[in-house]
């Protein structure tokens, strides 16, 4: 793209001519270089521009495609022509010092044209907002590894009274570990998630919990982890790494939940796992299943059709299974 800075000094004069009616209409704009060499030169800079935008909107669209199916293979088909064709609308004709861009034909058909690319791009969103929950989990393993090298241990639940009472969530012990210290020293750590003071920090909520693909409320989070009797997190006490006996790797520490089971960031509040329905609030937005962290801090999409005892093993953290199926 360097060379569009030179497009001014290759050029004398700017021609734009436009004849609109309602269902069709023509554009045209005309560059006079200032030599033929000039002339030259623009089109080519041109040219490469279009195919270097091609190239990258196809590359973002196409990531977003992920299956085999038919229907995957259609729209990657679908992704190729259009962008073929709408690239080729723009495509510069050169006469002698005239370099000219012509767009004629029907907008409705230009319209259906660049919608056929809705789906792609929608995919393409969907994958980049995967990619930020991500990220998102990713950051929030790197929390708890820091935290268990700064304190020999993984945080409680919850952060509690000198009685045991729940007063703030585990996402609140581990924000000085994703680089938001001065929001940690603003809690009353011995009030509660909704006391005066600490409710107005609700909205303070890091960008770490956001999944952007989930519309929730604001100051809500999806991000939990599972609770429960032989998990990593019981209702009470605190964990070592050396307690997960199964390997980190094959135990989950942190999972996406469904919209409806979103929480309060601040709140003790997470996800109780019911063995015998251990699906029923993971995540239900993303297309085909939901994010959960491991206790090795890698980030790893289950899709929702995981083979139930599969999905138990990899909850508990000492139940001795043997994991030999590929995650992801």
């Amino acid at each position: 793209l360097q060379g569009l800075a030179d497009v001014a000094e290759m050029t004398d004069a700017l021609f734009v001519n436009l004849d609109y009616a309602p269902m069709s209409g023509s554009l045209s704009v005309s560059a006079i270089g200032r030599d033929e060499a000039s002339a030259a030169k623009l089109e080519r800079t041109l040219n490469d521009a279009i195919n270097f935008g091609r190239m990258m909107a196809v590359a973002q669209m196409k990531e977003g495609v992920q299956g085999d199916s038919p229907v995957d293979n259609a729209m990657l088909q679908y992704i190729d022509r259009v962008s073929t064709e709408i690239s080729g609308m723009v495509r510069p004709e050169r006469k002698g010092t005239m370099v000219r861009v012509n767009m004629e034909g029907n907008i409705g058909t230009t319209g259906i044209l660049i919608g056929l690319l809705l789906p792609a791009v929608q995919a393409a969103r969907e994958a980049a907002r995967r990619m930020q929950a991500s990220n998102g989990l990713k950051q929030v393993g790197l929390a708890m590894h820091n935290y268990h090298s700064t304190f020999k241990k993984l945080p409680d639940r919850a952060i509690r009274d000198d009685a045991g009472k729940p007063l703030l969530s585990w996402r609140v012990s581990v924000l000085p570990f994703i680089e938001q210290q001065q929001l940690y020293e603003e809690f009353h750590l011995d009030e509660p998630w909704d006391s005066p003071h600490n409710i107005k920090l609700l909205d303070r909520m890091p960008q770490t919990y956001v999944d952007p693909s989930v519309p929730v409320e604001p100051g809500h989070t999806v991000f939990q982890v599972p609770v429960g009797p032989g998990l990593m997190f019981e209702e009470t006490g605190e964990r070592r790494f050396r307690d997960v006996m199964d390997g980190l790797s094959n135990t989950i520490m942190a999972i996406e939940t469904s919209r409806a089971s979103a929480v309060p960031w601040t709140k003790p509040e997470d996800l109780t796992i019911d063995m015998n329905d251990p699906l029923g609030r993971t995540g239900d937005v993303h297309p085909g299943g939901f994010h959960v962290l491991m206790g090795d801090g890698a980030v790893v999409f289950l899709t929702k059709s995981i083979d139930l005892n599969l999905f138990k093993s990899l909850l508990t953290r000492a139940g001795k299974e043997v994991i030999n199926e590929r995650l992801n």
